[in-house]
């Protein structure tokens, strides 16, 4: 949903539009749907221009819809059905595709993160994930990590929130700490415009390895960040993906951090949002 109303945000201020939502249908009944050339759900709908999704269930929904409706099929992320079928293609590069054609690859999935230069310098957050198939996750590691940053940057206010994925086990350690200048505020106690507002203010951002998606939130919000690294099961696609971020100077390493003292200038202006939204603007909507 976020990769949805990020391209929709970023296309609003390039074009005049209206969006409509409307839900998908079983593969079978898709199927059928586009069998018979139509798509009930939107039969109250003003045809469309655009046809935006994210995630497989949503696929040959869209596909039924543009065969009833008309319009050009955007998906945003790499398709379970072939990559012809769609008009445009918008896949993180770590996924693996060439760009050729109908494909247009970005630095991770898009976000509706706004970056932001009115920092706050004296506050930041740290965003905390949890178990997940790529890394191992280490409770003591991890908080001892955290006391080290809160420890050094006494001038700063923190404010950590932990996800759906957090174990009870680091809530309850987390519980325990006992600084003055860090807040815990359970994932329970926010809702879907807390982060952004939380990252549009932040001078200072921290992320666990395995929280990829709020890796690439946190670097489009203009924040200096720095990445609480992780045992890594293997070097996958997305492990690389965080490599060449570290690499190309988007965000620091903690041990990095710990022997430079500081986290890495964020000036890239990653908004990879709003480049989609040119590129769909000068190559689709003006066709």
């Amino acid at each position: 949903m976020n990769q949805t109303l990020g391209l929709i945000q970023a296309l609003s201020k390039k074009i005049e539009l209206q969006s409509f939502e409307f839900k998908p249908v079983s593969f079978i009944k898709a199927l059928l749907f586009w069998l018979l050339k139509m798509f009930p759900a939107t039969n109250t709908l003003p045809s469309p221009d655009l046809i935006i999704g994210a995630g497989h269930s949503v696929h040959l929904s869209m596909l039924a819809a543009r065969r009833a409706r008309g319009g050009k099929a955007i998906v945003l992320m790499k398709p379970s059905l072939p990559l012809i079928w769609f008009d445009l293609c918008i896949i993180p590069e770590h996924d693996g595709v060439d760009e050729k054609g109908n494909v247009l690859l970005t630095r991770g999935a898009l976000n509706r993160i706004v970056p932001s230069r009115d920092k706050q310098q004296d506050f930041g957050i740290m965003l905390i994930g949890g178990p997940s198939p790529h890394y191992d996750w280490d409770d003591a590691s991890l908080v001892e990590r955290i006391k080290a940053v809160v420890e050094k940057e006494t001038g700063i206010h923190w404010i950590l929130t932990t996800s759906r994925r957090t174990p009870a086990s680091l809530g309850e350690r987390l519980n325990k700490l006992s600084y003055s200048n860090i807040k815990i505020v359970p994932w329970q106690e926010t809702d879907a415009d807390w982060l952004p507002a939380q990252l549009s203010k932040a001078a200072y951002v921290w992320i666990t390895e395995d929280s990829v998606s709020m890796i690439y939130e946190a670097i489009t919000s203009g924040a200096n960040c720095g990445l609480l690294d992780m045992l890594r099961k293997s070097d996958g696609r997305l492990a690389k993906g965080v490599d060449k971020l570290v690499t190309d100077g988007f965000i620091t390493p903690f041990k990095a951090w710990q022997e430079k003292g500081e986290l890495v200038h964020n000036n890239k202006q990653l908004n990879e949002a709003v480049r989609c939204a040119e590129w769909i603007n000068e190559n689709i909507i003006r066709v």
